[in-house]
């Protein structure tokens, strides 16, 4: 069970990676920097909470938010990518794939196929634990 001041550290990093979403060049230096506590710091942080480094926690937040725009928006997925920090949308749509074995356009349209059954997860991404799971599994 985590304690109140590791959820608190948490729950900062995250809304510092969703304000920051943007920003192609957020890493770890500077979500360390506006916590104010050194980067090996941040990264042992997460790496004991997530099982992920501080790059790959970056990624499954963005992942996590483009699933939430392909299925709660009408925006293209050009406009989603670089709302969310990618440079180029190929990258986007490779870094999707790898990590949810479909691109976005195939799970926007499966979501929609599937949105009237409730009983059918959003995503295999819904949060950063089964991100963690996934990244072990590809390196195991």
């Amino acid at each position: 069970m985590k304690s109140k001041k590791q959820q608190k550290y948490s729950t900062k990093i995250r809304a510092i990676i969703i304000q920051e979403i943007e920003n192609a060049e957020l890493n770890g230096q500077m979500i360390s920097e506006a916590l104010e506590i050194s980067r090996m710091h941040l990264h042992r942080k997460i790496k004991v909470e997530k099982g992920i480094s501080i790059s790959h926690y970056i990624l499954a937040v963005r992942l996590e938010k483009a699933q939430e725009l392909l299925t709660e928006t009408k925006q293209l997925i050009t406009t989603i990518a670089y709302s969310l920090g990618f440079k180029d949308t190929s990258y986007f749509t490779r870094v999707f794939k790898k990590n949810l074995n479909c691109t976005p356009s195939q799970f926007r349209l499966m979501w929609s196929i599937n949105k009237v059954d409730s009983s059918i997860p959003r995503g295999t991404l819904s949060n950063t634990e089964a991100f963690s799971l996934q990244r072990e599994r590809q390196s195991g």
